[in-house]
């Protein structure tokens, strides 16, 4: 069974208030610790993009801005 613990980490890669993946320089270094838990974990890109976007649709974030949020994972822009 796959580690998940990288799961726990993908709040932090978003902004508090703004929810905007890796735009503030402790988040970007968040964003990159998530990542390479991840990979040691052996998850997918699939896989992070799966829990952000829960994240943010319980944090209640737009549609829109969930998925720009999205597009900003797989592009891996921080």
């Amino acid at each position: 069974m796959k580690n998940t613990d990288w799961k726990k980490k993908v709040p932090g890669c978003f902004g508090s208030v703004d929810l905007i993946w890796g735009s503030h320089a402790l988040d970007e270094e968040r964003c990159r610790e998530m990542f390479k838990t991840a990979i040691d974990a052996e998850a997918t890109m699939e896989d992070i993009v799966t829990e952000a976007r829960t994240y943010l649709v319980n944090k209640k974030a737009a549609s829109q801005h969930v998925e720009a949020q999205i597009a900003r994972i797989r592009n891996l822009e921080y």
